[in-house]
């Protein structure tokens, strides 16, 4: 019985390897491209690379490519050995903090009301999950009975439980332009595992860098040492005419000081930087509102989910400055670009941890 454990534990480590494995390929692609491209990569000496990069990283037994600490430290002249490479980002730490064969039961976006109630969330109208439509309150209803909910709404927005991100396969109704049988489209779209939900009303703050797309934050955490860490966060915005935020599908990335003030300078995802947002306002004169509001309900509620110690939390600000999370990722990217290396000065602990301690190995299987 031991031994059949032991091979399912395996098993299910190769899975995770494989699932990663694609995104890590096109991750490489993505950067050795960009880097090619870059207007002002970091040039310090190879040499330097050598002996600062490669030396640290020995340690732990691994040889990173230079490409990487070239994209990340760009504008710099001096290479930063705390950086971490997506590859070993997504390869060896994440799965070793997290339990990434729960992941599609707990990123399921029509369950994070039920694992954390507490937490303000977008109202929902209907959701379905795995064939079953539920209402906002979690009733079992019909089909029938979704489509009606939907048609009574002014306004919402629809996206799939599992899978998605990066702004797909998301879709919005208005009464005022669209018509009853859009509805009828977007379930035959997703056919199973959505959820419709209200529009967020954003704070007007953020409503004024670009009022077409709820411009949000994803803060990322850890729960290490058996204390929650917030290790970064960046502010997401839209283009003008776009109804996402996110930067893959060609908004704009600010990093996010403790006091919810903007870094200085943005970036869209091929590195171009600039001080000011196309709609004309400068990064440096917004702060957020209700900012520490946001980490304090990470703090608590980081906790509550111990098999994923690494988290990437999706938070708007309401009209009324009430922080509302969109939703979390178990299996986030890194904010390294805008904010600077991911683990900062817990890096050593950090990758001690991963590479050599292993105190936590096995913990989550």
């Amino acid at each position: 019985m031991r031994n059949r454990a032991k091979r399912g534990i395996v098993l299910e480590r190769c899975y995770v390897w494989l699932t990663f494995k694609h995104r890590i390929l096109l991750r490489e692609k993505e950067v050795r491209t960009n880097v090619k491209h870059c207007k002002n990569p970091c040039r310090a000496p190879e040499k330097e690379f050598q002996e600062v990069v490669l030396k640290y990283w020995r340690r732990f037994g691994l040889k990173p490519e230079k490409y990487w600490f070239d994209w990340f430290g760009q504008g710099e002249n001096h290479y930063n050995k705390y950086f971490i490479p997506d590859n070993i980002w997504y390869e060896k730490i994440t799965p070793y903090f997290n339990n990434l064969m729960f992941k599609r039961a707990i990123a399921d976006k029509g369950m994070f009301d039920i694992l954390i109630p507490e937490v303000k969330q977008p109202r929902t109208v209907v959701k379905n999950r795995a064939g079953i439509f539920y209402d906002g309150k979690g009733n079992v209803i019909t089909k029938k009975e979704a489509l009606i909910l939907c048609i009574q709404e002014e306004k919402f927005i629809a996206k799939p439980t599992l899978g998605g991100g990066a702004g797909k396969d998301i879709h919005f109704y208005d009464k005022t332009k669209d018509t009853k049988e859009k509805i009828e489209k977007i379930f035959s779209f997703y056919q199973n595992n959505f959820i419709v939900q209200e529009i967020v009303e954003q704070h007007e703050i953020l409503s004024n860098l670009n009022e077409s797309s709820l411009n949000s934050m994803r803060v990322l955490s850890i729960f290490f040492q058996n204390e929650v860490h917030i290790l970064s966060a960046i502010l997401r915005m839209g283009q003008k005419g776009s109804m996402v935020d996110n930067v893959s599908a060609g908004g704009i990335q600010c990093g996010i000081h403790m006091d919810g003030t903007l870094y200085e300078k943005g970036s869209d995802k091929y590195g171009n930087w600039i001080s000011r947002h196309p709609n004309g306002f400068l990064f440096k004169e917004i702060k957020i509102p209700s900012y520490d509001r946001v980490l304090e309900t990470i703090k608590k509620n980081h906790k509550y989910l111990p098999y994923f110690k690494i988290i990437g939390w999706d938070f708007a600000i309401d009209r009324e400055g009430e922080p509302v999370l969109i939703e979390f990722n178990v299996s986030p990217e890194q904010n390294q670009l805008t904010c600077g290396p991911t683990f900062g000065k817990l890096t050593d602990q950090i990758l001690e941890e991963v590479f050599v301690k292993k105190t936590l190995k096995g913990s989550a299987d």
